[in-house]
């Protein structure tokens, strides 16, 4: 008999996991130094690129094509993140898995590749352009007649915003101010662009709306392990942007109760938190896959964030876990803590992680 796959969430959170703590211990690396361009180059335009505070500045120059600060560094499975501010009448962008052009590609020199489009709201920010490919907009979105569909306002005009961009294998995600944006998988352009390097744009613009400027700052990379996903084999559980496709069960709660939605979507990552309550009160609880599985291979990334939940038991301090072979939540009892299943434990503050009971 197939059985269902359950997150297990004992105390959880006591945090968002939408914190801004890119650590060198969980992977992250600025991207760069924030004191000079020494680990970038400029490409293509004459647009001019400066660093003060921390913040890197590009300024408009005319006449002039795109142009694209570079990093030196090539990058292929990566989790980017940045916040960018944009005058409201510059088109700008950050550049992915790009390279110049070589002779035999036509045009040698010129920086291409896929882009995540910056825009002042209405607009089409987070969505993917390849930049001189020849074919346009990657993102079918833009290609669509309704508006509704092709221009949004997640972002805010005139004001910093918070980017994220997770690129594995050929499937690409955006999001803005922790809003999913794109979520495009195209095997052609990671044919032939699967590795690259990353470009801060300044769009060429007309004399008369000179000078415009678009600035970023807190830019930090993380490298992905994905030489075990080859494409066709791996299924996502989780689309990134709502519980679609699971069911919440918590102890004393009703099957697909939520209560102080503990179990919610936060900048794209499935997020528990226990932030409603004054006190833990053994409100132990689970998210079951609607779907259930039979022989699989599972895999995850998964953190703790913040203090553990008042009232909670000490050994369930920084302790998660993937329920395996679960009964449906329908048949657990009302006051059950736990799915009679097997359990991979999840364990964080340097304890030993991945034992099966």
């Amino acid at each position: 008999m197939k059985k269902t796959i359950a997150l297990f969430a004992i105390l959880a959170l006591g945090a968002s996991a939408f914190a801004k703590t890119y650590k060198a211990s969980d992977g992250w690396k600025p991207l760069f130094n924030g004191k000079d361009l020494s680990d970038f180059i400029v490409e293509d335009g004459k647009a001019t690129y400066a660093v003060k505070d921390g913040i890197i500045t590009g300024t408009t120059t005319v006449p002039s094509p795109n142009t694209f600060l570079a990093t030196k560094a090539s990058y292929a499975d990566f989790e980017l993140v940045f916040d960018v501010k944009v005058a409201d009448k510059l088109n700008s962008g950050v550049q992915i898995r790009s390279r110049s052009r070589t002779a035999e590609e036509g045009k040698p020199g010129r920086f291409f590749g896929p882009q995540v489009e910056i825009e002042a709201s209405p607009g089409q920010s987070g969505y993917i352009y390849g930049e001189a490919t020849g074919r346009g907009w990657l993102s079918p979105e833009p290609g669509s007649k309704d508006p509704a569909i092709n221009q949004h306002s997640l972002l805010k005009n005139g004001e910093w915003n918070h980017y994220r961009i997770v690129a594995q294998g050929a499937r690409i995600q955006t999001f803005i101010n922790g809003e999913p944006v794109a979520d495009l998988t195209d095997e052609a352009i990671y044919k032939t662009h699967s590795e690259g390097h990353i470009g801060l744009q300044v769009h060429g613009i007309k004399k008369d709306l000179h000078p415009m400027q678009v600035s970023w700052k807190n830019l930090y990379i993380r490298k992905l392990d994905t030489s075990a996903v080859t494409a066709g084999e791996w299924t996502s559980l989780f689309n990134g942007k709502n519980l679609d496709g699971w069911i919440v069960k918590v102890k004393n709660t009703p099957v697909g109760e939520n209560p102080g939605n503990i179990f919610r979507v936060e900048d794209g990552l499935l997020t528990v938190s226990y932030d409603a309550f004054e006190k833990f009160e053994s409100r132990f609880g689970h998210i079951h896959t609607e779907k259930p599985y039979a022989n699989y291979r599972f895999r995850c990334e998964y953190r703790f964030i913040g203090e553990q939940s008042p009232g909670g038991p000490g050994w369930a301090f920084a302790n998660s876990g993937i329920m395996l072979h679960c009964p449906p939540p329908s048949e657990m009892a009302l006051d059950q803590s736990f799915p009679n299943s097997a359990e991979f434990q999840l364990l964080g503050v340097k304890r030993t992680t991945g034992s099966l009971f």
